[in-house]
């Protein structure tokens, strides 16, 4: 009766330390938030500890049960225990190593995105796998003529790539009509990073598991190729891979005006607005702010507070300055996680029992200058930014709560307007 006893008990513990371990990884994964790269170191301690908890908790039950309740050899526990945490460390390995890769899709998708009112030609691209294939589009594809985004790192003119490896390399000349120049870019992608996040993934507001599909690659002044990883599904998501400083290339420039005795180059800039050349001398230069302080992260999160007590957010889109968006995560979540990201350009907050959204839109160069002005030299230091709504959805004002200081965002800097979309 006594060896049955003791054979239910080390069984009961390998079970024991599979469920704790199980346990442990959540717990370690839950307290994390962001994106991969920038919280997988935390979230690796995390797990670290507690794994290295939850075993040693067990083992200390098991070891106490078998000596005071069955009156065994606690030597003889230990070394059972022992084998017992050895045999989960081999089951952990083999699984590990027989973990299905996420496949690489049979084709990648590609965006070519401009700012608005900054209309481009990409007159030559080409795209190197990791396999060493190239795959090379430009001009000669009508689509990549006077290429116009409806904003920084929102949709642009898709193409495909062919093959069954991510990219590695990308080679980049595109023609700015605004500033009539030629740009070009030459240079290898974050490969670890690109890897890490494709197959990463994430879960979305309708708790289902979401991979990236493909890259936008956003073409701006002063020869600047911000480079985006993409998601569309349900509202989708635009994640910053790696930006890019191109050099101005005359010759390309002089070719291009002189190919064909100039015929290509008048009837590409014959696509171009109006709109954008009245919007270049009004305005100059297209979003100019974007590109020289996206860069810049802090250390904050989205709270909503409102009057109405029926009120209860579905989902929220939230568009930052540099280009990144997340419509993907927060219907399932009141407030968002603490996270390095850069300022706001725009928020979208969609509610339940609401036909009218609360939209916020807001200056880019105003809102820098609040948001440095609030955090000072400590980026990273946690922030609320708090919107507060009355009981009718409309905008009461906006603040940023960083330790026990509240900072006022200045009502007349920021436009605030109600859609019924």
């Amino acid at each position: 009766m006594k060896i049955i006893l003791h054979i239910l008990l080390y069984l009961l513990t390998f079970f024991a330390y599979l469920g704790a371990v199980g346990w442990a990884v959540e717990q370690g994964s839950a307290k994390m938030s962001g994106d991969a790269m920038s919280q997988g170191m935390k979230q690796a301690f995390s797990t670290l500890f507690y794994t290295v908890l939850v075993i040693v908790a067990v083992y200390v039950v098991s070891v106490l049960i078998a000596k005071f309740l069955l009156k065994g050899s606690i030597l003889l526990s230990a070394c059972i225990n022992a084998g017992l945490i050895l045999l989960w460390v081999a089951i952990f390995v083999f699984a590990s190593l027989n973990k299905k890769v996420r496949p690489i899709s049979d084709y990648l998708l590609v965006e070519i995105n401009t700012p608005r009112l900054y209309p481009v030609t990409v007159s030559d691209c080409k795209i190197t796998l990791s396999n060493g294939e190239a795959y090379r589009f430009g001009r000669k594809g009508h689509k990549m003529i006077a290429v116009e985004g409806d904003a920084w790192g929102k949709e642009g003119e898709i193409t495909y790539i062919p093959g069954d490896s991510l990219p590695a390399h990308i080679d980049i000349s595109y023609l700015s009509y605004v500033e009539d120049k030629v740009y070009h870019v030459e240079a290898d992608l974050p490969v670890e990073k690109l890897n890490k996040l494709y197959h990463q993934g994430w879960l979305n507001g309708w708790n289902e598991e979401q991979h990236y599909d493909g890259l936008v690659i956003g073409c701006a002044p002063y020869g600047i190729v911000k480079i985006w990883l993409r998601s569309d599904v349900h509202g989708g998501r635009r994640t910053e891979l790696c930006s890019f400083k191109g050099k101005e290339d005359w010759e390309a420039l002089l070719g291009y005006k002189m190919d064909c005795n100039g015929i290509h180059y008048k009837c590409d800039k014959e696509r171009v607005r109006n709109k954008v050349w009245e919007n270049l001398e009004t305005n100059g230069l297209p979003d100019t702010l974007f590109f020289d302080n996206s860069h810049i992260r802090y250390n904050y999160r989205i709270v909503v507070e409102t009057e109405s007590p029926d009120d209860k957010l579905h989902n929220m889109e939230l568009v930052l300055c540099n280009g990144e968006y997340d419509n993907t995560s927060q219907s399932k979540t009141p407030d968002c996680d603490y996270k390095m990201q850069v300022c706001p350009k725009y928020i979208r907050l969609e509610w339940r029992y609401r036909r009218k959204n609360t939209c916020l839109d807001f200056n880019p160069k105003e809102i820098v200058e609040f948001f440095n002005s609030s955090f000072g030299d400590d980026c990273s230091q946690p922030g609320d930014l708090v919107i507060r709504l009355d009981e009718y959805g409309n905008l009461k004002n906006i603040s940023l709560k960083i330790g026990k200081n509240v900072y006022r965002y200045d009502k007349e800097k920021r436009k605030n307007k109600n859609d019924t979309g």
